[in-house]
């Protein structure tokens, strides 16, 4: 489990204090950029952060002429909602699925003149909701079959201190998987030239690697109450095929049926 995050700023410190490096002759913007990536490659969901677009004091996003921009920061995507309005009903949104949909101009049957078509651009916007809100990704961009309204987003990135350092979980794995993969990139190129023996660069790979499945097992070990949510999930008798239009809010609870045959 995760529970507080650090600066990376520490982890870059203890590389600079344990090889004796020089401030001013190293590539701090590098150390950044390496830190990121063993964030990366670590790859353990529960440590990026959170956001709710709309929520949280995050803005919701507007969408205009059918499209809306990404946030900066983007991740991963966990679900969509739509509104016509900010302050809601918000409904469940999907991705497209046919081999030939686009969010907009799709060929649908007339509701009001069975066998005729029209494209989705003639006709009336809350006419989607009845063949179900989908959008499409295209990079930078969410596409939806609805010109205007306001998307409540659910998503995660990777959290950042306020000068823009990634975040680590305060464990020490993490501590010692992204000391190690900063180290190991460090090697590489002095071993490449010769400058390093075998050993010393395949020390620090061999040790990125130990520290790097260490720390995302921590991360994926789940606690008590997630257990409690992951028993209740699997243990259903009646399937929850409606979980999606509620958000999943209800599938960690524990079913209960009543039997009025009794």
């Amino acid at each position: 489990m995760i529970y507080n995050l650090i600066s990376v700023k520490r982890v870059i410190a203890k590389v600079f204090t344990d090889l004796d490096l020089k401030e001013d002759t190293q590539r701090v913007k590098d150390f950044i950029e390496w830190a990121g990536e063993a964030f990366e490659k670590i790859g353990a969901f529960p440590m990026l952060e959170k956001v709710i677009a709309g929520k949280g004091g995050e803005p919701l996003i507007p969408v205009s002429n059918y499209q809306a921009p990404l946030p900066d920061g983007l991740h991963s995507i966990t679900q969509v909602a739509f509104s016509e309005d900010e302050d809601g009903p918000f409904h469940a949104m999907r991705t497209s699925s046919g081999s030939f949909d686009y969010t907009r101009g799709r060929t649908i049957e007339d509701p009001n003149n069975p066998g005729e078509y029209i494209t989705e651009d003639e006709k009336e916007d809350t006419y989607s909701y009845e063949y179900g809100l989908i959008y499409t990704l295209v990079p930078g961009y969410i596409r939806t079959n609805i010109k205007e309204g306001y998307l409540l987003l659910s998503y995660t990135r990777i959290p950042t201190d306020d000068d823009g350092y990634p975040m680590i979980p305060e464990n020490i794995s993490f501590q010692e998987a992204v000391y190690w993969y900063i180290v190991m990139k460090l090697m590489y190129p002095k071993w490449a030239q010769g400058q390093v023996r075998d050993m010393v660069y395949f020390d620090s790979r061999s040790s990125w690697n130990f520290y790097r499945k260490q720390a995302y097992g921590e991360a994926m070990m789940p606690n008590a109450d997630n257990l409690e949510s992951i028993k209740n999930a699997w243990l259903k008798i009646v399937p929850e095929l409606g979980a999606h239009d509620n958000f999943f809010s209800t599938v960690g609870e524990e079913q209960v049926i009543y039997n009025h045959n009794r």
